[in-house]
């Protein structure tokens, strides 16, 4: 079993704050990439994915516990660069297509209005 993180962000049009996005969204790439099994992003319907595999929760817990999320958190980041995100974690036995990720995303992510 591996435990799957999917992740939806829109980001916001103006230029200057998609350069913000993709410098967090590169140093959660890096942040993640020794914690992780399997890791991907793409473009699908306008929002940004991304699909992290885990080993375990535990892998999770220490990822958020590391100092990169709350950097993300104090700066308010998500709220100045996206106009909103989704997150859903789940314990599963193989990885989901993008179409399913973002099925799943849609049914059953937590949303967050940011704008």
């Amino acid at each position: 079993m591996m435990y799957i993180t999917l992740t939806s962000v829109t980001v916001k049009m103006n230029p200057v704050k998609r350069a913000k996005f993709w410098y967090w969204a590169f140093s959660f790439m890096i942040a993640t990439e020794s914690m992780t099994r399997y890791g991907q992003t793409t473009t699908l319907n306008g929002e940004r994915l991304a699909l992290t595999v885990w080993n375990d929760q535990h892998g999770i817990v220490d990822f958020m516990e590391s100092g990169t999320p709350q950097k993300v958190m104090k700066n308010k980041v998500l709220n100045d660069v996206c106009t909103s995100s989704r997150f859903y974690s789940y314990e599963t036995d193989r990885i989901p297509s993008w179409q399913e990720a973002s099925k799943l995303l849609e049914t059953k992510g937590q949303s967050y209005n940011l704008s």
